[in-house]
């Protein structure tokens, strides 16, 4: 069997439904049918929680800002009858109470298909020495946590499935 070692961007474009999401339900096909074995860092799960969080803080700033500033646009005979204030705001607050279902909905079918790599005091240590020089010391703790199951874990074929894409910076 391959195993198949995907990160947080992974369930964040399955949970926002982002560009690369059909071929992430491809590779949760293949693990479905048992042809794979899809592995994730617990790291990586957690670090999509935060990325939710972070996400809903600033959608939240950016309504109460457009809020605030539609109402005063309003107050002015210039723009007053140019203005949709709720539809905008109302758009802000759907997408996010949408995103949040999602989410969860994602990280409930992952949880009951993948097998979770634990976070141990081996791989925080194997993460402060990785000798390969990584974007973020996030993205050494997912590495480690890797290399740590590949090293206790002899198998013949695997891959990681990786993306910098729309979802790291979302």
């Amino acid at each position: 069997m391959i195993n198949i070692y995907v990160e947080s961007n992974f369930i964040l474009e399955l949970a926002w439904m982002q560009e690369e999401h059909e071929s992430c339900e491809k590779i949760l096909e293949i693990c479905q049918e048992q042809h794979a074995k899809l592995l994730v860092p617990a790291y990586s799960i957690g670090e999509t929680y935060e990325t939710l969080g972070r996400h809903q803080k600033n959608r939240r700033s950016l309504n109460k800002a457009l809020e605030t500033e539609l109402t005063q646009l309003k107050r002015s005979s210039l723009h007053k009858d140019k203005i949709e204030t709720y539809q905008m705001i109302s758009v802000l607050l759907e997408s996010d109470a949408e995103e949040n279902q999602s989410f969860l909905q994602s990280h409930s079918r992952l949880l009951a298909l993948a097998e979770i790599i634990p976070l141990t005091k081996g791989v925080l240590l194997l993460a402060t020495q990785a000798p390969v020089k990584l974007k973020s010391p996030q993205d050494s703790i997912v590495y480690a946590s890797i290399l740590q199951h590949l090293r206790e874990n002899s198998v013949d074929k695997r891959g990681f499935i990786i993306s910098y894409a729309s979802a790291s910076e979302a």
